[in-house]
């Protein structure tokens, strides 16, 4: 981050803050009964957005909150696509909050020493790497649930009462929908999706699940220009 250091001196131009954003895009699978492991399919070379909040009033800037916020905005305000999830807990490395830190600091000390109704140009320049993964587990179990299989089922055990039983937990499947395979074996929701982090076929028969659902990297679904 690059600023205004020592004395802000009295100016007619308005103080702001422009924001200069590196992105990079890979394109990762996490691939069924790969143990929850992803691979990188593609990276998408590295672009440049731009952005800028004007700030009517300098003091604004003592508020660590209010910067901040400015930030988070301009960042929300990118074009992500839909249902991008940009909360703290889903980045492996969160530094974004460095620059309302070292803002409110320099602010806070020209403050300190009494000058005040200057004028500030804060450039914030972050380099991001977003790693945009393809769960093909969740996929799967998602494309199970609305797919209409056209085979023969194969009766499920049961659990002696008449109650048809998970071909993993043995418990009855009475107590919610239960997700059948394309081999018909079926299966409470939780237990074949945690299969699916394991195993690449039917727990039951070995029914291969592999190629039921593709990956979208084949297609443009992604443009920052």
């Amino acid at each position: 981050m690059e600023g205004h250091s020592g004395t802000a001196p009295l100016a007619e131009a308005p103080s702001y803050m422009r924001f200069i954003w590196e992105i990079t895009l890979e394109f990762a699978t996490r691939r069924i009964g790969g143990g929850g492991l992803t691979e990188v399919a593609l990276t998408k070379p590295a672009q440049t957005c731009q952005g800028e909040h004007v700030v009517d009033d300098p003091s604004s800037l003592l508020d660590y909150n209010w910067t901040r916020r400015v930030i988070w905005e301009k960042l929300i305000g990118l074009p992500w696509q839909p249902g991008f999830r940009l909360s703290p807990s889903n980045w492996d490395e969160f530094s974004l909050d460095k620059a309302p830190s070292s803002i409110h600091q320099i602010v806070q000390a020209n403050d300190d020493m009494g000058l005040c109704g200057g004028h500030y140009r804060f450039v914030v320049y972050t380099e991001f790497k977003v790693t945009v993964v393809y769960s093909e587990p969740k996929a799967l179990l998602r494309h199970l649930r609305q797919e209409v299989v056209q085979q023969a089922v194969v009766e499920p055990s049961s659990t002696g009462d008449g109650d048809p039983a998970c071909g993993i937990c043995f418990d009855g499947l009475a107590t919610s929908p239960p997700v059948k395979l394309p081999c018909g074996h079926a299966f409470h929701s939780d237990c074949i999706f945690k299969w699916f982090f394991n195993g690449t076929a039917c727990p039951i028969c070995r029914h291969d699940l592999r190629g039921l659902v593709a990956t979208p990297w084949g297609r443009k679904i992604w443009d920052l220009d």
